[in-house]
């Protein structure tokens, strides 16, 4: 039960973080900024590389970003819980 409150609670706080970001867009290195440092940007190219990134991904020049909405889906797909 406490598991679904927390992944509850983080789908909400993640949600309004991205109602708030400026674009519709992150990009791959501005993720750590969105998530309090929580995901580095290398944890993202490497998972990435594994064909375990966020859906949706897309490169401008050289700067790689995800849609926010995925990158926050996949947040949450990849949530484990547990206590600290």
């Amino acid at each position: 039960m406490r598991l679904k409150q927390n992944k509850d609670f983080l789908e909400t706080i993640l949600r309004e973080a991205g109602e708030s970001w400026p674009t519709t867009f992150i990009a791959r290195k501005e993720v750590p900024k969105f998530t309090g440092g929580m995901i580095a940007a290398n944890t993202l190219r490497n998972r990435d590389s594994q064909g375990t990134g966020p859906d949706g991904k897309f490169q401008l020049g050289k700067q790689v970003g995800y849609p926010v909405d995925n990158l926050i889906d996949w947040l949450l797909e990849n949530y484990q819980g547990g206590n600290c």
